[in-house]
């Protein structure tokens, strides 16, 4: 945010963030908000590196994809950084454009060496599978992969949210995760463990990702991750309210 604030994109940020606190306190007051233990259950996911954080005593960063880390481009994509082919289960073949955020790999790779990092997208497997082999062809950043599948769908006025809800998280402590979204509604129901990021669509005068690593350097040997979030970003929600 820092990097940016004179800019009309943080205007627009707050604008967005706001709109999805009023969204939220809509969906809180709804029946849906209560959880589902049996639904919860039936979503968990093993964590294949369970065993080794504990060894090496790593935290969980989990990154979104589109406008957190990447953007993607449904027309014009010859102008475009990159542009990925994605299979589709109907056997349809599209083709979409994709822009890397500034100082994505150097931002990871610093990250990487206190967190173990997992992509978690709200998009279908085809399209994330695509972008994240084009990000990260070898596995060597992303340790993990979850999908559209993997989120919670919640309706809020007529509206389809797709909330990735962390207690999907088998065997894991959530004072040791952190997640990163554009989108506060997908971290809706653990706000204390998200960090908003301000959404990225085009450009080189970005510098949110060297900000984000710093923060998330700064804090990994924390007791618990949520207590500086909940001090240092939290309490800009209840400003925007």
């Amino acid at each position: 945010i820092e990097s940016i604030s004179s800019s009309k994109n943080i205007e627009d940020f707050y604008e967005y963030t706001e709109n999805c606190l009023a969204l939220l306190d809509e969906f809180k007051k709804s029946p849906q908000y209560e959880a589902n233990s049996q639904e919860i259950e039936s979503m968990k996911v093993d964590i294949p590196f369970i065993e080794e954080m504990k060894e090496n005593h790593k935290r969980i960063a989990i990154f979104d994809l589109d406008e957190t880390l990447m953007h993607r481009n449904l027309q014009n994509i010859e102008k475009s950084e990159k542009i990925v082919t994605i299979h589709l289960p109907s056997h349809k073949i599209v083709k979409v454009g994709v822009n890397l955020r500034p100082h994505l790999y150097q931002s990871l790779r610093k990250i990487r060496s206190k967190y173990y990092l997992i992509a978690y997208t709200a998009s279908q497997q085809a399209y994330g599978d695509a972008v994240l082999n084009l990000i990260d062809p070898n596995s060597d950043i992303f340790s993990m992969r979850l999908f559209r599948h993997n989120c919670r769908q919640i309706k809020i006025e007529e509206q389809t949210v797709y909330v990735k809800d962390l207690r999907i998280l088998k065997g894991i402590d959530l004072k040791d995760v952190v997640i990163i979204d554009n989108s506060i509604l997908s971290f809706a129901y653990q706000l204390e463990n998200g960090i908003p990021i301000v959404p990225y669509y085009e450009g080189k005068e970005d510098d949110e990702l060297i900000f984000l690593s710093s923060f998330l350097i700064n804090i990994s040997d924390d007791k618990d991750l949520r207590d500086k979030i909940s001090s240092q970003i939290l309490k800009i929600y209840h400003d925007l309210e």
